[in-house]
């Protein structure tokens, strides 16, 4: 069988979850001696966020395109890149982009990485953007790869109902090798406590701000302490939310950490607060170490994760989540009494099973093109 051209398009190398997840499937994509995988990164190359992908072993094209950028130029460039291969998948979504591309030889997938409007910006702007990528996914798309039940729904409610429109949930590779003393190196006071924990972007829909809150309400937050690994644009609403409450001997903030698994493995509790998440790599990559997860009722993709092993910690209201902290410490010899199953659960979220997944996708639309 002939290698299937891949080439991936994003919008930047960044430190988040499509980032992270475009990282797992592409390395796992290589090992796949029938396709032949590239990205395309539409920002310049020495103004990348995160050279994970970009000093990795994948083939990087940089092609800058800003939000407003009227560069006809630039898009006819990417228009005879795409021609160059079978597939284009897309993890981003640009109105002028997409609309060269509706012209452009390859089939055209898009992974839908996102969903929901709480907490997001509600500018004019924005909402024509998301009418706009309605009309691209239902007349442009040869297929649909929403990376969640949740998101699927999302997009259907808006009128997503185009053909070959179907759920591809994100993989994270297993876990291998991790070390805590790495953490509690750096942050000694960290050893022999029972630590509740969450890694996230701080941004509103991620609501690290509403955990803060729960965490300050325990009645055991005193015995415990509270580990928030992350960066961005809530750092100080968060740090000034900590000092109202005199946590700050109990709460560790500690910024952006490549090595995340280190502190996810030294949590006791990780908690995921996020409303209307997409997916939620982290939640699986916590799974994976055996580790409990709570998530909020309204957390949309991340909550299909739960649910299936764990119902229980799902909270209804932060006052639930309030209680579900507190028992855990009350009931902390316990915890590991689930962690096979977690584990288990975790495994069935397996980037080689996405890999598995697209390039059978691929090859369909390649028969039947």
């Amino acid at each position: 069988m002939k290698k299937i051209k891949v080439l991936h398009i994003v919008h930047d190398f960044l430190n988040g979850g499509i980032e992270s997840f475009l990282y797992y499937l592409t390395q796992e994509q290589k090992n796949n001696i029938l396709l032949e995988v590239e990205i395309l990164c539409l920002q310049k190359q020495d103004k990348i966020t995160n050279r994970r992908i970009s000093e990795s072993r994948i083939k990087c094209h940089y092609i800058p395109i800003q939000a407003k950028d009227l560069s006809v130029t630039k898009y006819i460039q990417v228009l005879k890149l795409t021609n160059t291969y079978d597939i284009v998948h897309l993890h981003t979504f640009k109105p002028l982009l997409s609309l060269f591309l509706h012209f452009t030889k390859a089939q055209k997938v898009i992974t839908v990485h996102s969903a929901g409007d709480i907490n997001r910006p509600t500018s004019l702007l924005f909402k024509l953007k998301n009418r706009f990528f309605e009309i691209t996914l239902n007349k442009s798309m040869n297929l649909i790869a929403h990376n969640s039940y949740y998101t699927k729904n999302y997009w259907k409610d808006r009128g997503v109902t185009g053909k070959n429109n179907l759920v591809v949930y994100n993989g994270v590779p297993d876990v291998n090798t991790y070390d805590v003393k790495h953490v509690l190196k750096l942050y000694p006071e960290l050893e022999n406590e029972f630590i509740i924990g969450t890694t996230s972007r701080f941004i509103p829909w991620k609501r690290v701000s509403l955990l803060v809150d729960a965490f300050s309400k325990t009645r055991n937050k005193m015995n415990m302490k509270l580990l928030l690994v992350g960066d961005g644009p809530e750092k100080k609403k968060i740090e000034s939310l900590i000092k109202s409450k005199n946590l700050e001997a109990q709460i560790i903030m500690t910024g952006f950490r490549s090595n995340v698994t280190d502190y996810q493995a030294l949590m006791d509790v990780c908690v995921f607060p996020s409303v209307s998440e997409p997916f939620g790599l982290v939640a699986v990559e916590c799974l994976l170490l055996g580790k409990p997860v709570f998530v909020m009722h309204d957390g949309g993709g991340i909550t299909e994760l739960i649910k299936e092993i764990e119902p229980q910690n799902i909270a209804q209201s932060e006052a639930q989540l309030v209680r579900l902290i507190d028992d855990s410490y009350i009931n902390r010899s316990s915890i590991t009494l689930n962690a096979g199953k977690r584990v288990k659960s975790g495994q069935n979220y397996s980037v080689a099973n996405t890999q598995n997944q697209y390039f059978d996708l691929y090859k369909s639309l390649i028969i039947n093109s």
